[in-house]
């Protein structure tokens, strides 16, 4: 990874070894100028200090201020919501399903630390269909900077009901997060804004079960997640050329809106990708900023280039219900052939690119051939493809099925993007880089795919 992102963490990974080494240097100046005094009893290490969550300074809301206007209070263990929306019953709604992300939260990150002042952890919040009686009233003031959509303080929030009642929802539990993430590191020390709008994005993303509410979803569709956009943002940066690198999204500033849209898609990215998800998840929030720059650049090391290369197909290939389990780039070290060498590669019909382990060579010729049967969907029965795709569904202009091929470079993050067509036999020449192949479909459609191909791949010249 070239640019900002590879300082930052080069940064962080400098001035934390520059601590260890200016600590040992200090350690060692000691040793040498203080006499060796026999020890006539022994140390006793010192406890470790105790956290605790901030300071619960919530507003307390005199009842009797609200009987002549249209704000109703709405309360669960987690959550205490004024509202003067219409709809009631989704006011009514919303804290139990806060009481529902807590869990999922602290199932995340672990268990809060306890407050000084006892009790449980609660929020406050007020969801607003007319600012100014709220303003009116004292619940709005100006102690609250300004904002467009939500914002929050402590263990407080204030959020505009919005047009769409999945948004109006996701923006609460959006705002709820926050409070849950910064209250124990406050917002000023607390970790890069890319993972706080991130994380807070990806968590409030949310689907309503027969068995209770489900966090940090893919969208499927666009009818039940009217308002979110993300999605749709994110095809039209990458249609017009403006996709964004991970570095540059770590550098989005928090008062542009772009921050929600790449955020939760990094965050998404990270916390469900196969190869960094479980590093991900175990990187805490309740952290200093350093502290969590310092856990964060391990998970890249020297894999900068290759994480470029998956985040940048994961956000070219992004649609609703996109399976990054099954679509993961699956990348290995490639070794070249040897001229009238051979070797065989079984290519999966349920992933997405695969690395066949051949570096190919400049000046080189090679064939490619496949041969199988695999299937494609399953609905309404099976259907059946051989490595030249079937011509009954096109996906992104190619046929479904069509067995397709990508040069890997180090060097280019878009390699994958540029794939082409090799169906059941292809020749190869003058290219350098690693062969990828993969069944085309699109990365919301592999869970119906079954079977697979066989690829032999033979140096000729």
């Amino acid at each position: 990874m070239r640019g900002p992102l590879r300082c930052v963490l080069k940064t962080a990974l400098v001035t934390f070894a520059a601590l260890m080494v200016g600590s040992t240097s200090m350690e060692n100046k000691a040793q040498a100028e203080t006499p060796i005094v026999p020890a006539t009893k022994p140390t006793q290490p010192s406890e470790p200090q105790k956290v605790y969550r901030r300071t619960d300074d919530r507003v307390v809301v005199n009842p009797q201020r609200l009987t002549s206007s249209k704000i109703r209070k709405f309360e669960s263990k987690r959550m205490v919501l004024y509202s003067d929306i219409e709809d009631q019953n989704l006011a009514a709604s919303i804290p139990k399903l806060a009481d529902a992300l807590f869990e999922r939260l602290t199932e995340y990150y672990g268990a809060l630390p306890p407050s000084r002042q006892g009790g449980e952890f609660q929020t406050t919040g007020y969801l607003m269909a007319n600012k100014s009686a709220f303003q009116s009233l004292g619940l709005l003031t100006d102690r609250v900077p300004q904002f467009e959509n939500a914002r929050h303080l402590k263990y407080e929030f204030w959020a505009n009901a919005q047009d769409f009642e999945y948004y109006t929802r996701h923006l609460v539990l959006h705002e709820f997060t926050h409070c849950f993430m910064t209250c124990v590191t406050g917002s000023t020390n607390a970790p890069p804004p890319w993972y706080m709008e991130g994380m807070a994005e990806y968590f409030a993303t949310h689907r309503i079960t027969k068995d209770g509410p489900v966090f940090g979803v893919m969208p499927e569709n666009k009818k039940d997640y009217q308002g979110f956009g993300r999605t749709t943002f994110i095809n039209r940066a990458v249609a017009s050329g403006t996709g964004h690198r991970l570095a540059k999204v770590m550098q989005v500033k928090p008062t542009d809106p772009a921050i929600y849209p790449w955020s939760w898609a990094a965050c998404w990215f990270f916390t469900e990708h196969p190869k960094y998800g479980p590093s991900f998840r175990r990187i805490g929030n309740h952290n200093s900023y350093a502290s969590f720059m310092q856990k964060f650049a391990p998970l890249v090391g020297n894999d900068s280039a290759k994480l470029e290369i998956r985040w940048h197909e994961f956000i070219n290939q992004l649609v609703d219900g996109y399976d990054l389990t099954r679509g993961a780039v699956t990348m290995s070290n490639c070794k070249p052939l040897v001229i009238g060498g051979s070797t065989k590669f079984v290519l999966q019909a349920n992933q997405g690119w695969q690395s066949t382990g051949v570096q190919l060579e400049a000046n080189a010729i090679y064939t490619v051939q496949l041969a199988g049967r695999f299937q494609v969907n399953d609905k309404p029965k099976p259907w059946m493809s051989e490595p030249n795709g079937v011509s009954i569904q096109y996906v992104q202009g190619k046929r479904l099925g069509c067995v397709l091929g990508a040069i890997v470079q180090l060097t280019d993050r878009d390699s994958l993007s540029k794939a082409m067509e090799i169906g059941s036999n292809k020749e190869l020449q003058n290219k350098t880089g690693d062969l990828y192949l993969r069944i085309n479909d699109a990365m919301n459609s592999l869970a119906n795919n079954a079977g697979t191909a066989t690829a032999t791949i033979t140096r000729t010249k």
